[in-house]
């Protein structure tokens, strides 16, 4: 799956606390560093690698390559001196290959980001993508969908809040004990909520133009539906890594009541 991004080397991991760059900070919950530069955006990672990506599906990495050649230019040469690098900041700006998310590519993404969530959920990703292949989009996504309604529910009929608020709780709990994010709630309106995620399994991943997080929607849209015993819960995801975004973000909407 062609992704809409290019990626860089620097030619060896670095010290993600050691690098300081205007314009870029280390993401919430996460080793990785982020800047945003009107279209462009731009990812550090300790195993050495840059990504840069459109951060507006609309607009293909190609469009916006001459802008992302200088800022890697200039970034390369920051961190060459930082880390006394060896390769010229011209040689990173020729060294881009534009992004497939495969088997192989996956690996080497989630292992340099941080080996605990490599360890748990290594094997989660790597059989996604082969369920995909497998089955094709429509299919896989109705797997992980069921696999999240019944873990949402789940949250719901094991503790049993009282309120609302109370379910935001529960539902933030299941995601930090299963390393699956940070949950951030929002109340818009009686019926109306947000939900932000920090830190999810897919941080690091390129954009491909599409959400990854069905089975973290699903999660959220089980554990309403339990909540409230009706089916009538909307739930979009509106921002994510898949779309070129840094956290997930997603609306909830009760639609009647």
């Amino acid at each position: 799956m062609e992704a809409n991004s290019f990626l860089y080397y620097l030619g060896k991991p670095i010290d993600i606390k050691k690098v300081k760059l205007p314009g870029i900070k280390q993401l919430p919950h996460t080793n990785l560093l982020f800047g945003r530069f009107g279209k462009l955006g731009i990812l550090i990672m300790p195993s050495g690698f840059i990504r840069t990506f459109s951060m507006e599906p609309s607009i293909n990495i190609d469009e916006i390559s001459g802008i992302a050649a200088l800022k890697i230019q200039q970034i390369a040469n920051e961190l060459k001196k930082k880390f006394k690098l060896r390769i010229k900041p011209e040689e990173v700006a020729l060294s881009k290959i534009k992004e497939e998310l495969n088997l192989e590519s996956l690996q080497k993404i989630i292992q340099a980001r941080d080996i605990e969530v490599y360890r748990r959920f290594h094997l989660f990703l790597k059989l996604r993508l082969a369920v995909r292949e497998l089955l094709g989009v429509f299919n896989s996504e109705r797997v992980l969908s069921m696999v999240g309604l019944f873990l949402g529910r789940n949250i719901v009929k094991e503790n049993k809040p009282k309120n609302i608020d109370k379910l935001f709780l529960e539902i933030s709990k299941f995601f930090k004990n299963e390393k699956l994010g940070i949950v951030k709630f929002e109340k818009l309106s009686p019926t109306k909520f947000d939900a932000k995620i920090e830190g999810c399994i897919y941080a690091g991943l390129p954009p491909i133009n599409e959400p990854y997080c069905e089975l973290e929607r699903t999660i959220l849209r089980g554990a309403f539906e339990e909540f409230i015993k009706s089916p009538n819960i909307a739930v979009s995801e509106y921002e994510c890594w898949g779309l070129g975004q840094t956290n997930c973000r997603f609306s909830i909407t009760i639609t009647t009541l």
